[in-house]
């Protein structure tokens, strides 16, 4: 057998075929998850995607994810994809806030799964979630938020970030998504531990980002391994601008101002 082939059937031992499953909630939710697993890897990465969104939008980060040997998995919130509750949004306010609770089952799932260390990717109303449950456990050691916002559907991005601490943590925003950019800023001012804030022209929301900029992809990734060089604290200071004009910036509650206002 030559090298070559000796080394193709050691990457095909360690990654396996992406495989659906099923997760149950805390509180009795069976939701949809595609998980892409790697043999012996300690490290997992648990994806969330946005509203009206599913855990399709993560399909070519996962395959990225596997060869740089991390075990991903991908859920559907419920009332998305085909996780329990589907129904005609909008959902009400209340199964938003219980979606936490998915993303608590997917980071159990993969512990069960043999992973030690879990990473979260979270797109628009993921990365809100994933920031709220990840804040309230241990386990997750590292965030990236694509297009957060400072308060979705009653979920609130910087109480969440106060509990996170001094762990890592990544934004990503376009400057074409006034709420999500600015909510970043304000986000980014206040995060304590390892930080770094990009703004992109014109790359749209949330998970739509990794197709529609080139270089994100590879920014998420590079955070992901840990070998990002962090040159500093603040969003470039010579990137794109963000819209200071209200008719820009569109919310589903208070004012940020209101919001940060509130203990």
């Amino acid at each position: 057998m030559s090298i070559l082939s000796i080394a193709v059937a050691a990457l095909l031992s360690q990654a396996a075929l992406a495989a659906d499953v099923t997760l149950q909630t805390a509180d009795g939710i069976e939701l949809h998850g595609i998980h892409e697993p790697v043999a012996g890897a300690a490290r997992a990465v648990l994806l969330v995607h946005g509203e009206r969104r599913t855990s399709n939008d993560w399909k070519f980060l996962q395959g990225k994810l596997q060869h740089a040997g991390f075990s991903s998995l991908a859920i559907d919130l419920r009332g998305h994809g085909t996780s329990q509750g589907v129904g005609v949004p909008p959902l009400p306010d209340e199964t938003y806030l219980a979606m936490t609770a998915d993303v608590d089952a997917g980071m159990a799932y993969l512990r069960e799964q043999g992973a030690t260390e879990i990473m979260l990717v979270g797109a628009d109303l993921g990365a809100n979630l994933a920031l709220a449950a990840g804040a309230a456990t241990t386990d997750a050691s590292n965030i990236v938020l694509l297009s957060p916002g400072l308060k979705i559907h009653g979920i609130r991005a910087d109480a969440a970030l106060r509990q996170w601490g001094e762990r890592s943590i990544l934004f990503v925003v376009s400057n074409d998504d006034g709420y999500a950019a600015k909510s970043a800023l304000l986000l980014d001012a206040q995060a304590r531990g390892p930080k770094y804030m990009e703004i992109y022209a014109g790359a749209g929301k949330g998970a739509a980002m990794l197709n529609r900029e080139p270089a994100c992809e590879g920014l998420v990734m590079s955070w992901l391994l840990g070998s990002h060089d962090i040159t500093g604290d603040q969003a470039h200071q010579d990137g794109p601008t963000i819209p200071t004009q209200g008719s820009a910036v569109q919310t589903d509650g208070p004012s940020m101002q209101d919001v940060l206002g509130e203990q």
